[in-house]
């Protein structure tokens, strides 16, 4: 039990039991009581067996809990985003057995037809109608999208294998360089050397080789090229190949 909470006597629960019977708290008074078992439980640690019973809870799945208890979200309208996120945790835990075989082989049927193109096609379709389809095929989310990403400097990016490969290769040979940086309203360049004002660019094979891909970093390279930067582009394969010869290629040009 917290510190500083002593136990209620059991008579004591019975006559509160009585008194609020069929008593409804408003909803200020439900969030004032949840404030204030939170501050009473802050630095609180649960037992395993707590730990374990809420877990179930959380899964959905209701073993081990007294009659009458129910999931948190039963009943509760739930967004598509949410339900999509919820699926993905479930499969991810389902993936990993973490679940008895009996409701892994129930989970597995729902799974079942998820890689199928028709279902695919059909999930697809949805989300077009309810405006969440995929941001880069549609123009104007694709387009708010890159706005805000430029208009954020300070947004934390995750760093490709191959970015690593090449700010390894740059913080050995002790160069100066910005990692992720706004350059003329049109790119977020991947490295920007400022003493030498180049920038360099670590494309994905994949990704950069598609045609519309290949005319924006064209459109990119000419718009930075005009305001007085050196723009090095450095394929995936290359990097993969020699990280050194790559940065070589740049310092040769110092």
């Amino acid at each position: 039990m917290p510190r500083g909470i002593s136990k209620t006597p059991e008579e004591t629960k019975k006559k509160i039991s009585e008194a609020l019977k069929g008593h409804k708290h408003s909803e200020e008074t439900k969030r004032k009581i949840g404030l204030a078992n939170s501050i009473a439980l802050k630095g609180y640690k649960h037992s395993e067996e707590t730990k374990k019973k809420m877990s179930l809870l959380m899964m959905g799945n209701t073993r081990g809990f007294k009659k009458g208890m129910v999931a948190w979200n039963k009943g509760k309208k739930l967004s598509e985003r949410t339900k999509r996120k919820i699926k993905k945790g479930l499969k991810a835990a389902w993936k990993k057995g973490k679940f008895t075989e009996e409701r892994n082989k129930k989970i597995g049927e729902k799974f079942k037809g998820d890689n199928n193109p028709s279902k695919r096609a059909e999930v697809r379709e949805k989300l077009k109608k309810s405006g969440l389809e995929s941001y880069r095929k549609n123009p104007k989310l694709y387009q708010q999208r890159r706005e805000s990403a430029i208009n954020n400097p300070n947004r934390v990016f995750r760093d490709t294998k191959i970015e690593l490969k090449i700010e390894k290769e740059l913080q050995k040979r002790n160069i100066n360089y910005q990692k992720q940086v706004p350059l003329c309203r049109i790119a977020i360049v991947d490295f920007y050397l400022p003493e030498y004002r180049i920038v360099i660019q670590c494309d994905g094979d994949y990704w950069h080789n598609k045609l519309e891909q290949k005319e924006r970093d064209e459109r990119q390279d000419k718009v930075l090229i005009f305001n007085g930067f050196n723009v090095y582009r450095f394929w995936e394969h290359e990097i993969n190949k020699s990280a050194e010869e790559c940065i070589n290629k740049i310092v040769k040009n110092f």
